[in-house]
C-alpha cells in the first residue's frame, strides 16, 4: 500500500511514524551526540522545520532553548516560528 507507485512521500512518512509508536519495539533508547556550531545550527533548523516528526521537533527545540541559555552569542539569533527554528543570520 505505501510502496505503490504515486503515494505521496510526507503521507508514507505520516503513517510509518505513526506505526512505529505502536510497534512492540518502540521503546526508548539513550543516546550520546558531538557537534560543532555549524553542524548543530543546521541539525537544529533541519530538525524543527513543521515536516519533521514530532518527537524530533520538540526534542530538537529543547536543544535549541538549552543552546540559546548556554551561547547566546551563537544561538541568539533564532527567532522560533510554529516551533520551528529560523537564524536571522546564516553565517556564524
Amino acid at each position: 500500500m505505501l510502496d505503490e507507485e504515486g503515494v505521496p512521500f510526507q503521507e508514507k512518512k505520516h503513517k510509518t511514524s505513526f506505526m512505529r509508536r505502536f510497534a512492540p519495539e518502540g521503546v526508548g533508547t539513550g543516546l550520546v551526540w558531538t557537534a560543532n556550531v555549524r553542524s548543530l545550527r543546521h541539525t537544529l533548523e533541519n530538525r524543527t522545520v513543521p515536516g519533521a516528526e514530532e518527537e524530533i521537533r520538540l526534542l530538537f527545540g529543547r536543544i535549541g532553548e538549552i543552546m540559546r541559555a548556554e551561547a547566546p552569542d551563537l544561538f541568539g539569533d533564532y527567532e522560533v516560528e510554529d516551533g520551528a527554528w529560523v537564524p536571522k543570520w546564516r553565517k556564524v
